[in-house]
């Protein structure tokens, strides 16, 4: 049959695990993390708006945004599916030609709005 110690320790043991998961995921939330960009970063970026095409739901505006923060010199970045626009702040109005590459290459439709570059901030 079962063993009530063997089934109350295991539950100990999970929640004690709980315990200590929960506050680590929270941490990786924190602002240190975020793609908020540093303060004197962002008074030398530019901003660009790209109108994107081909995203259906949320997941698809997350990927796009992961690989556009993947891209050296990218300071920030937000997509939005609903609108389909991203708005991403880079180091040099020249990353735009990079972004415009690298999202076609995975399937979907992007241009750069005009005019493309404005002094952000």
């Amino acid at each position: 049959m079962f063993d009530v110690r063997k089934i109350s320790m295991r539950s100990a043991f999970l929640s004690a695990l709980s315990l200590v998961i929960v506050p680590i995921s929270l941490m990786s939330c924190s602002r240190a993390d975020s793609h908020e960009p540093a303060p004197s970063v962002a008074r030398d970026a530019v901003s660009v708006d790209f109108t994107v095409g081909g995203m259906f739901y949320d997941g698809c505006a997350n990927r796009i945004a992961g690989e556009i923060r993947s891209i050296e010199g990218v300071v920030s970045c937000e997509v939005s599916y609903e609108d389909g626009a991203a708005h991403v702040l880079v180091t040099d109005p020249e990353i735009a030609d990079r972004i415009t590459e690298k999202i076609g290459g995975i399937g979907y439709s992007i241009t750069a709005r005009e005019p493309v570059v404005e002094p952000a901030g």
